[in-house]
């Protein structure tokens, strides 16, 4: 969009600012987008396929950077959330602003009075501009993180469930969204926690075990046990068989 804008001011001063150009322009600037769009859908969905990636991961990116947001309001948070997030996703946005201002210092005359009013009012508009979208960004992450955090406590029992797992099976290295101390750094000796690709999969599975538990009667822990390490039933010898035992199944 920044490289957009630049093409249009740049255009729009070669033909002395006409409107009618700029309505010219339009189509070609949808397709531009849509094309981009296009182009990285593609390119995600290609990565995705043939690296056996699930879907739901970026709904675990997308808790890690609300995270972000959430933490960049505490008192001893170091910068603003636009640059806790651009790190975490890798985005640059000095160069962009210094060519940014370059283009619209050499496209436009501020020689005039009318100029610096409306290079103020330009100011002021892109300043609210921020201000109501770092507070729908803040918005967005507290709804994202109460539903995360609303699902992390209804795993409860399966997690229960997998602790009582057969310690033959490796279990993979998972680490919890919230145990990302670090931009560029993970802890490896972090406590194990569930991601949303985790509480999708078995989401079906903790329904089904939370409306069995309310209609039996015991702790979720003895269930477990009786249905996981239930005892076999001892076989006996036909010379010590008695009549009764053959109505067994």
């Amino acid at each position: 969009m920044v490289l957009l804008s630049i093409v249009v001011v740049r255009n729009m001063t070669a033909v002395s600012w006409k409107i009618d150009h700029f309505f010219e322009m339009v189509p070609d600037l949808a397709m531009v987008v849509l094309g981009e769009l296009l182009v990285d859908w593609l390119k995600h969905a290609f990565i995705t396929k043939f690296n056996e990636i699930p879907a739901e991961v970026y709904k675990d990116f997308t808790i890690t950077i609300a995270y972000d947001v959430v933490k960049s309001r505490d008192e001893d948070a170091f910068s603003d959330h636009s640059d806790q997030v651009s790190r975490r996703m890798g985005f640059i946005p000095i160069p962009l602003s210094i060519l940014l201002i370059r283009i619209f210092t050499q496209s436009l005359s501020f020689s005039s009075r009318q100029g610096f009013v409306l290079l103020a009012l330009a100011w002021v508009a892109l300043a609210t501009l921020k201000i109501l979208n770092s507070i729908v960004l803040l918005g967005k992450a507290c709804k994202y993180i109460a539903e995360y955090e609303r699902m992390q406590q209804q795993t409860e029992l399966l997690q229960r469930m997998r602790i009582r797992k057969s310690k033959s099976v490796p279990a993979s290295p998972r680490m919890s969204l919230i145990d990302f101390s670090d931009v560029m750094q993970q802890n490896p000796g972090g406590t194990k926690g569930f991601t949303v690709s985790d509480l999708l999969a078995h989401l079906d599975e903790i329904a089904a075990q939370q409306q069995q538990q309310n209609q039996q009667q015991g702790s979720p822990v003895e269930k477990i046990a009786t249905v996981e390490y239930k005892t076999p039933r001892r076989s006996q010898s036909l010379a010590n068989c008695t009549f009764r035992c053959y109505s067994r199944d």
